[in-house]
């Protein structure tokens, strides 16, 4: 993700005119890069809804104290 970030900025790839070639251009690397944010995206989803699902405080007591009572 920062590569491909790093990419998308032409002050970057003026100095660094391999990054265009690594990643095919400026549009493949806007598509990795928000393909790469949007799988981010679905995992940050994903991981806070099981957390709901199986309990709020408890998992946040286990996560700030150390155990689950």
């Amino acid at each position: 993700m920062v590569a491909t970030g790093l990419t998308m900025s032409p002050a970057v790839t003026a100095a660094y005119p391999i990054l265009l070639d690594v990643f095919g251009g400026y549009q493949t690397a806007r598509t990795l890069h928000f393909f790469g944010f949007t799988m981010l995206v679905l995992f940050l989803i994903v991981h806070v809804a099981m957390v709901i699902a199986t309990g709020f405080s408890r998992q946040l007591r286990g996560m700030t104290w150390g155990n689950e009572r």
